[in-house]
């Protein structure tokens, strides 16, 4: 390890003095644990330049034993003495000791520790406090390693178990070509990647729709592997040692730090963008989801319509304000060229977007090519990139269960009853659609007010 190190630093090190306003203007990518040559550990956060900073030292007494990114310029950490803290300050938790931690992009919090009479768990953060048991080992069992994907599964690493399963998904055993899983790390698009002794060293899987695949094999034999970070894009981080040797960070197999002397268990900072973000809040097409007084007055609407020989095909009616958030800035980043580094972080109601709009290439630099095209595939699966001269609101009254997006057509002659009205009113001018201004008359007497430069669109006040 010692001539691979020596072989590579120049090139890893120099990625700061390549890219000397990087760090500046770079987002945080990484959360890990070091500890300098002759210092005491600390948790840091790392940029894709690989300019790190100090955010936390522990008192002397106290241990680092994991640590993971909130995905709001946040993190967590396990210690041995203070249990769960998060930003350096105390979270309550149910258990009496805390060993392992993960968040996932949607700012759930699953982590692993014992009792107070020793037993182990797998728990939730419910926050508040508030914890709930997911997972209790068989006897004698020892919980190695906690993750969790944009998905909402959660996966565990079991040691001692003899017979017993040694990876689990939700409580459920799935296989795996390690001896002992030691580190696991899940994805925005449910992969997961775990690494341990392979029986000819140490090696990191990726386990995808089923299918494992070797990623990578430490050229140390000796080599222990102490933390796993991944992403959906394919990017994995991990940190090896031996204990002889100075201990370096891995990206993607290639030395990504080693300016420290020992590194322990590390997470991403965020997930970057791409298509993998939009199945994880899905709206809705269901007019039960609308809240009144929408929710009747397009019941209404709708029935009106059909009754006058109207097709009506609804698009979305609720809309998450996470997806919303999505759906926006993919748009103004994929189509009108926002700088993905200007992006606000999603400041709403819970769960969280833990997303980096920004991408960046193998040195660390800033990728805006990349940037677009993952945004781009973002608002192509969204299916919003019809509409050329309407970017999706954000925030927007889908949100507040108060729009509907729908396609109204008809051939011949639409006879429908104004609201209260005992004759139909005959539209037969053109065009036969939403955009029928006629059409537009009839559906504010229900409450239902067209936004004319979004062709779907309707809403309670018009917005």
């Amino acid at each position: 390890m010692k001539n691979i190190v020596a072989a590579l630093a120049t090139v890893v090190l120099s990625t700061s003095v390549l890219n000397p306003t990087l760090a500046q203007t770079s987002p945080r990518i990484l959360y890990y644990e070091a500890e300098p040559c002759g210092g005491p550990t600390h948790v840091l956060a790392v940029n894709a330049a690989g300019e790190s900073t100090i955010v936390y030292t522990p008192h002397a007494s106290d241990e680092i034993l994991d640590v993971a990114g909130d995905g709001q310029s946040g993190w967590y950490a396990a210690m041995n003495n203070r249990g769960l803290i998060k930003n350096g300050q105390p979270v309550a938790t149910t258990a009496c000791s805390v060993n392992n931690i993960d968040v996932g992009v949607t700012g759930v919090a699953y982590y692993s520790g014992q009792d107070c009479l020793g037993t182990p768990h797998v728990y939730r953060l419910t926050g508040s406090g508030a914890s709930e048991i997911v997972y209790t080992p068989p006897s004698l069992d020892e919980i190695l390693d906690v993750a969790v994907d944009g998905k909402g599964n959660w996966y565990a690493s079991i040691a001692f178990g003899g017979s017993h399963p040694k990876l689990l998904k939700n409580g459920a055993p799935i296989p795996a070509q390690v001896a002992v899983v030691t580190q696991l790390a899940a994805t925005a698009g449910g992969s997961l990647y775990y690494g341990g002794d392979s029986g000819a060293g140490t090696s990191v899987f990726l386990l995808d729709s089923g299918i494992t695949v070797p990623v990578f094999s430490s050229p140390d034999p000796f080599a222990e592997l102490k933390g796993l970070a991944a992403d959906s894009q394919g990017n994995w981080y991990a940190s090896f040692g031996n204990g002889l040797a100075p201990d370096l960070v891995f990206k993607n197999g290639v030395p990504f730090l080693v300016q420290d002397c020992s590194y322990g268990s590390l997470d991403l900072a965020c997930e970057p963008s791409g298509t993998e973000w939009v199945p994880i809040y899905p709206g809705s097409k269901l007019v039960s989801d609308l809240t009144e007084p929408f929710k009747t007055n397009v019941t209404e609407f709708i029935a009106a319509l059909e009754a006058g020989g109207a097709a009506v095909k609804i698009a979305a009616t609720y809309r998450p304000p996470q997806r919303a958030y999505l759906m926006h800035y993919a748009w103004r980043v994929g189509l009108e060229g926002m700088d993905p580094l200007l992006v606000p972080p999603y400041d709403g109601p819970a769960p969280n977007v833990a997303v980096c709009w920004a991408h960046h290439d193998a040195l660390g630099s800033f990728d805006a090519s990349a940037s677009k095209a993952a945004a781009s595939k973002m608002v192509s699966l969204f299916q919003i990139g019809h509409k050329p001269g309407h970017k999706p609101a954000f925030p927007t009254t889908h949100s507040l269960g108060q729009a509907i997006d729908m396609q109204v057509t008809w051939t011949g002659t639409l006879a429908i009853h104004a609201k209260g009205a005992s004759t139909p009113t005959l539209i037969t001018s053109l065009p036969q659609s939403g955009l029928n201004p006629e059409l537009h008359a009839i559906g504010a007497t229900y409450g239902v007010i067209k936004l004319v430069k979004d062709p779907p669109h309707w809403s309670l006040f018009g917005n």
